[in-house]
């Protein structure tokens, strides 16, 4: 149980029936006054900060999801006073996301130097939950995204950071900010694609500018799953990179994480994610000369997007190997 989780159980054991807010302070060390908040008569529970109204400053896109809700009031009547900011759930159906939202915002904004800088740092955090939501809804990621990022962190640990090292490997990985492809190392791209089928005769590619060589180097990975009773699950492999980066690379373990959240991940949903596989092995492509693909320039006017299936064979040709690839040699 986290300590938000745990003090918000203290405040409803106190069993307090006046309507409102009622505050209990955690994380003292932090720059800004945050509190785990309980609302009654409803029980709702909450987080606000307090902060100086100089702090405030001005957030004209207040994040607003589905599962939370975020307002601000002036306590007081001069500038003197204090400005709330109250961070509340919104729909029961998220209560687990909820809470561990909650301590994950105020956890990032306690290590920042003053109220400015933490209130700007909420905010910024709440806009990566906001996308999260839209992502995940409330039952975890679906199959094929769970593989798909399965397949992404097995390249990030298995075959970037061998080469480049992890903080930049963790960098690199730029599909979680809605970049074309996986991963980005200054000129060279790298699209994964990840199946469980024994014998794979096609990848799907799901837009024009995925393999076009226009936009520089690209590789393509094809990573094959085996299911299995003893192999990696997704969060054994997210503790393994975990495990690596607290050794090699701590700082990039925010960032990490962060990216996981993008991409629809949570730490709280594990149990959901328990089936093991084996990779039966990475296959890699150099996307260059006359390699199989579309590009946006093959698309007719009038065609804005397009998706299409890739023969695995036809690509045998361009098989290469990462030794291969002078982007991933060591920097």
């Amino acid at each position: 149980m986290t300590l938000l989780a745990h003090t918000w159980e203290l405040l409803q054991l106190e069993a307090r029936t006046e309507a409102g807010w009622h505050l209990r302070r955690i994380l003292p060390t932090s720059p800004c006054e945050i509190f785990a908040a309980l609302h009654q008569p409803d029980g709702t529970p909450g987080l606000v900060l307090e902060v100086s109204p100089l702090s405030f400053g001005s957030y004209p896109e207040i994040p607003v999801a589905v599962g939370f809700r975020l307002v601000s009031q002036l306590i007081g009547h001069s500038r003197n006073g204090r400005v709330r900011v109250i961070l509340s759930l919104a729909d029961p159906a998220y209560s687990a996301v909820f809470s561990v939202l909650c301590m994950d915002c105020a956890e990032c904004l306690a290590n920042e130097i003053d109220e400015r800088s933490a209130l700007a740092r909420f905010v910024g955090r709440l806009l990566v939950w906001q996308e999260f939501m839209e992502r995940r809804g409330t039952g975890g990621l679906p199959e094929k995204a769970a593989l798909g990022l399965m397949g992404e962190l097995v390249v990030l640990a298995d075959l970037i950071a061998p080469k480049v090292g992890w903080s930049r490997a963790v960098r690199s990985w730029s599909g979680p900010d809605g970049e074309v492809n996986d991963f980005c190392l200054d000129r060279l791209f790298l699209e994964v694609k990840a199946t469980t089928r024994q014998v794979t005769k096609a990848i799907e590619i799901s837009n024009a500018d995925q393999l076009d060589p226009s936009r520089g180097n690209i590789l393509l990975a094809h990573a094959s799953f085996q299911p299995t009773d003893q192999g990696e699950t997704l969060p054994s492999l997210v503790d393994r990179i975990r495990q690596r980066l607290a050794i090699e690379a701590l700082t990039e373990l925010p960032v990490f994480t962060e990216r996981l959240l993008k991409v629809g991940y949570l730490d709280a949903d594990r149990d959901l994610y328990s089936d093991c596989f084996r990779l039966r092995k990475l296959d890699l492509y150099n996307v260059s000369g006359s390699f199989p693909h579309l590009s946006r320039n093959d698309l007719r006017d009038g065609v804005l997007e397009c998706s299409y299936s890739l023969s695995l064979d036809a690509c045998e040709c361009w098989r290469t190997s990462p030794d291969d690839i002078v982007g991933l040699r060591e920097s």
